[in-house]
């Protein structure tokens, strides 16, 4: 079972808002046009419409397909053998595709803490497991790495889940595939200073594989411009 990520780095917000700004009739629900106009910040404005796009270009779904459940997570109102799952932050959009199993991304900037803080933030949603790892590290740069790592994966576990914090979140443990919780984990470091992580929750002990797609601004301009077909 494939699951596919695909991100958009965005260098530029001025030059993607002005690109991709008129397209949020063709992108965004009546609804979803009443939050982008009610955004200050182009920086939001464009993580929520580039969301939007690349989950209906990838999967061609027309602006009235999507639900969302009590916690906010999206859903595709008429296939539920469809899942998919949206994160952003400062300069990335990330979107999470799978079939048949439920799936969640996360994706975080890397920003130094101190060694209290990162501990502090450990101790109430790393297992005991995940930290004694983190702590036979050495090098800072390597724990910090770490710990974004366990972050963003247990952010995409509830992700996945589709509810909001839980507070067992210790009891989880993210090092590989969780047996478990049936969650296989995928991390990786992209742009050399975000860290991404995916979690699939398996259906009939199904094994995931994970792939994924870095959406050049190339690709992004030639989605909106083109049927939604073309996919």
């Amino acid at each position: 079972m494939i699951v596919k990520i695909v991100y958009f780095k965005i260098s530029d917000y001025d030059l993607i808002f002005d690109k991709v700004s008129d397209y949020t009739c063709k992108f965004l629900t009546e609804g979803e046009n009443q939050v982008f106009n009610k955004y200050v910040f182009k920086r939001d404005k464009i993580n929520l419409l580039l969301g939007r796009i690349i989950v209906r270009k990838y999967l061609d779904l027309d602006v009235y397909d999507f639900d969302k459940n009590q916690f906010g997570k999206l859903n595709h109102k008429e296939n539920n053998k469809m899942y998919f799952n949206i994160s952003h932050t400062e300069g990335i959009v990330a979107v999470s595709f799978s079939h048949n199993q439920n799936t969640g991304v996360d994706v975080e900037i890397m920003r130094k803490m101190k060694e209290d803080e990162y501990i502090s933030l450990l101790n109430y949603f790393a297992s005991n497991d995940e930290k004694n790892n983190l702590f036979k590290l050495i090098d800072y740069e390597n724990k910090i790495e770490e710990f974004y790592k366990i972050w963003t994966s247990k952010e995409a576990y509830l992700k996945a889940l589709g509810i909001g914090l839980v507070n067992d979140l210790p009891k989880v443990c993210t090092m590989g595939r969780n047996k478990k919780t049936n969650t296989n984990y995928y991390s990786e470091i992209i742009e050399n200073k975000y860290y991404l992580s995916c979690a699939s929750i398996e259906v009939n002990k199904q094994h995931n594989e994970f792939a994924i797609q870095r959406l050049t601004e190339q690709e992004l301009f030639e989605w909106i411009d083109s049927p939604l077909d073309i996919i």
